[in-house]
């Protein structure tokens, strides 16, 4: 899934991250979605979860079906952080100009 806060971090971004971005995170407090349309969806305690984390440092737990559930400070404990090799996969050069391909120009312009 694409990360925006591994490309880009705005100056809201958590200080006390010093620029690193969450991987996956274990859950403090069970935590279900406030919209009571179904499907609700629920980070059970105790559970890790690979998260999604937006350029301002908003965390959200990818669930099993791919879902997204936006959770807050003193809903995780971060267990893993994304690595610099990881950042440099994500990127697709191109074979004659060494830059980014369009596919990649596209996704970090969302």
């Amino acid at each position: 899934m694409y990360c925006p806060a591994l490309h880009y971090q705005s100056e809201n971004y958590p200080a006390d991250w010093h620029g690193r971005v969450p991987k996956r995170v274990r859950i403090c407090k069970a935590e279900r979605s406030d919209i009571p349309i179904p499907p609700v969806l629920e980070a059970k305690l105790g559970t890790q979860y690979e998260v999604y984390v937006n350029s301002h440092g908003a965390v959200a737990a990818i669930l099993p079906e791919m879902q997204l559930l936006g959770l807050l400070p003193d809903e995780f404990e971060i267990v893993e952080w994304h690595t610099g090799t990881e950042f440099a996969c994500s990127f697709q050069v191109d074979s004659e100009s060494v830059k980014p391909t369009q596919e990649v120009l596209r996704a970090t312009a969302r």
